[in-house]
Formats: C-alpha cells, sequence, structure tokens
C-alpha cells in the first residue's frame, strides 16, 4: 500500500487577523496626519526649562521614596525571619507532642496486649502441669 501525500489546504485568514492589520494601517495614517507641535517661542523657554526641572525632581522624588521603602523592606527582613523560624520550632514541637502520645498509646496497647498472652499461656500451662502430676 502506497502513502498518500497528504496535501495541505490553504488556511483562510480569520477575521480578527484581518481587522488587526486593517487598525494598524487606520493607526499608521492617523499618526501620520497628526502635526507635530510648534518649536516653543523663545520668550517660554524659561517655562518650557522650569517644567521640565519639575519633571526632574518628580523622578528624584520617585527614585528616593523606592530606595527609602527597599532600606525599610530590608531592615525588617531579619525580624521576619526570626519569627518565621520560631513559627517553624513551634509546629515543630507540637509535632513532637503529637507523635509522642501516639507512640505512648501504641506502646500501652502492646504492652497490654503481650501480658494477656503471656498471662494466657501461664495460666494454660500451669493447669496442663497439674494434670499431668
Amino acid at each position: 500500500m502506497a502513502k498518500k501525500s497528504a496535501k495541505k489546504k490553504p488556511v483562510a485568514k480569520s477575521a480578527t487577523s484581518k481587522a488587526k492589520k486593517k487598525a494598524k494601517k487606520v493607526v499608521k495614517k492617523a499618526t501620520r496626519q497628526v502635526k507635530k507641535p510648534k518649536a516653543a517661542k523663545k520668550s517660554s523657554t524659561r517655562k518650557t526649562s522650569a517644567t521640565a526641572a519639575g519633571r526632574v525632581k518628580k523622578v528624584v522624588k520617585a527614585v528616593k521614596a523606592a530606595s527609602q521603602s527597599a532600606v525599610r523592606r530590608a531592615k525588617q527582613a531579619p525580624a521576619a525571619a526570626r519569627e518565621a523560624v520560631a513559627k517553624i520550632q513551634e509546629q515543630a514541637h507540637v509535632v513532637g507532642e503529637a507523635v509522642g502520645s501516639a507512640a505512648e498509646t501504641v506502646t500501652h496497647a502492646v504492652a497490654t496486649a503481650t501480658g494477656v498472652v503471656v498471662g494466657s499461656v501461664e495460666a494454660v500451662m500451669e493447669s496442663g502441669e497439674e494434670k499431668s502430676s
């Protein structure tokens, strides 16, 4: 039997991809049509430089605030780590107590069962010895 070669059918573009391309074209065209702002007059250069200085101050203030918050978080990290370790130790202690309690219960049950078996064996052996004598 010879294998048939599978021919790939051309896949039609989805409506969304067509719409995306069209939207890109429209945006490109609109951006080309938007006029660039005119150059500032010489009398307003002071205003422009003042605005730029204001922007710089804002950026400096934001950077300073970010660095201060990072320092605060770094100082709090060791305390948080100590708290986490304390919580883990406490949970381990609780689990250890629970395991110890369970072990005691199992030991008590095994001892009781052993005592019952030993007592039964002794009782049977004593009664067997009395009959044979």
